[in-house]
């Protein structure tokens, strides 16, 4: 029987005799002879573990039951028979009265690396295949599971439809040539007539999507080829990518607010111990935190706006410009102009001041800055684009209304040189039935590093993938 139809059935299981399998996350042993016991056993099946109390003199077989409990190790598995109780002690409402066990897979204690508490997240992340096994893990992995499902009900219930774009691609959205190539080999000739690449983002393959059904979305891996080491970024990551016909920028921004905080009000309702455990080691006020993001308005400003912003801090030495670090002042290497990319310190700093640590909509950026599908505003020199700033993070989702005139999106390709040849299919979407249209991309890693509270976007999946890095 699984632990999790024991806890919310307990009423119709109490003083009967059930039977559990799962792997012991903790036993303390005492008496003589390995003669009683206290195992604390997880199944999988939830995050709460439940504790086996095993007194070998109360069982029909001491002798074989003083063995089990001595080879109930930390990380092995086991089987065990017994009778569920209202359980007398602190902190937890059931328990089970083991009458026999098994041992199904031994576990070593001196090679099992994880074997110990509080290992740092550091040293567990060169066990991936053993570190799921960690309360911390365990804790990250259901709320990231819980928060895919959200994400789908979300666009789901909303009318999205869901498209499953290439991860083989020949076109780099970004531009920013940082790709994974792919060997095009069949034998001595090409497979592709053209060289292939994993997809940086399915964006452009869901614009063609959305102008014949109105609203899609696409949640699939991505591949970046950037070395860099920060605590952001991953060369293997998911991304959610909606795409919206007949809206604009505010309409945008809309969507992006009711997608956060709906995950977020759900992730607080259904996750509650997973929080709970977070909260009370790895990540202390993250309940709060959410709380605070679930209930206040997200703020609105120009790109521009915080550039004024920026230079009265400077200004008034709230923000040093100087070649060497300022204790306690954030210090930056030069005064940004119209046109830089604030950088993910500025960013931090623009939402924890500027928006009073509640995320931040910075829209209207320097064409210069934003990619050519990009709309461009009246005037020339800025861009429909919006980025959300978020406490702790900085960028959580980059998007932006897109250019829908021919004239328009052929100039600016010309402009950033960005050849047509293997984007007539793209330049076609203005020619035949364009309309106002817009999307965004949410780094899921990134999002459950928001919910969670983890400090490191490597501990947020499964398997990182990052320079010098591919485990498993």
């Amino acid at each position: 029987m699984e632990v999790k139809t024991l806890f919310t059935n307990a009423d119709k299981y109490l003083g009967q005799e059930v039977a559990v399998r799962g792997w012991v996350k903790n036993c303390r042993k005492q008496g003589t002879g390995n003669s009683f016991a206290f195992i604390e056993l997880n199944d999988g099946s939830t995050f709460k573990n439940i504790q086996i109390v095993i007194d070998t003199q109360k069982t029909d077989n001491s002798e074989k039951m003083q063995e089990f409990i001595r080879d109930a190790t930390n990380g092995s598995s086991i089987s065990v028979t017994g009778v569920l109780i209202e359980s007398p002690a602190k902190g937890q409402l059931y328990e089970i009265v083991g009458k026999n066990g098994e041992i199904l897979g031994e576990c070593s204690t001196e090679l099992y690396p994880i074997s110990k508490n509080r290992l740092p997240l550091e040293y567990i992340r060169d066990f991936p295949h053993l570190r799921i096994r960690t309360n911390t893990l365990r804790a990250v992995m259901s709320i990231r599971n819980r928060l895919s499902y959200l994400t789908h009900k979300f666009f789901v219930d909303n009318g999205f439809s869901l498209i499953h774009t290439p991860i083989l691609t020949a076109n780099d959205c970004e531009g920013a040539g940082e790709t994974f190539n792919i060997s095009n080999k069949l034998g001595d000739k090409p497979f592709f007539d053209k060289n292939a690449h994993l997809t940086v983002s399915g964006q452009l393959h869901v614009e063609p999507m959305a102008c014949a059904l109105g609203k899609v979305y696409t949640f699939g891996p991505t591949f970046r080829a950037e070395n860099s080491n920060t605590s952001r970024h991953l060369a293997e990551f998911w991304m959610i990518e909606p795409e919206i016909c007949f809206i604009d920028l505010n309409g945008l921004l809309d969507n992006i607010e009711q997608y956060v905080k709906y995950t977020i009000t759900h992730i607080l309702e259904d996750c509650a111990d997973e929080l709970g455990a977070l909260n009370g080691f790895i990540s202390k006020g993250i309940i709060a935190k959410l709380e605070k993001l679930r209930d206040d308005p997200f703020k609105r400003v120009t790109y521009q706006s915080c550039l004024d912003y920026l230079y009265k801090e400077i200004d008034e030495k709230r923000i040093i410009v100087a070649d060497k670090q300022k204790k306690n002042k954030l210090t930056i290497a030069k005064r940004p102009v119209f046109g830089d990319d604030l950088g993910s310190e500025l960013e931090k700093y623009l939402v924890e001041h500027y928006a009073g640590g509640t995320p931040l909509f910075v829209t209207n950026f320097p064409k210069s800055l934003k990619s050519f599908y990009m709309k461009v505003d009246e005037g020339g020199n800025t861009m429909q684009a919006v980025d959300l700033l978020v406490p702790g993070i900085g960028e959580l989702v980059g998007g932006s209304m897109r250019e829908e005139r021919l004239d328009v999106l052929l100039e600016v390709m010309k402009e950033k040189g960005v050849p047509e040849e293997g984007l007539e299919w793209y330049i076609d979407l203005r020619r035949f039935g364009s309309v106002p249209h817009g999307g965004y991309g949410i780094g899921f890693e990134r999002m459950v590093l928001l919910v969670t509270g983890m400090a490191n976007i490597r501990d947020v999946i499964s398997y990182p993938r990052y320079p010098h890095h591919c485990i498993c």
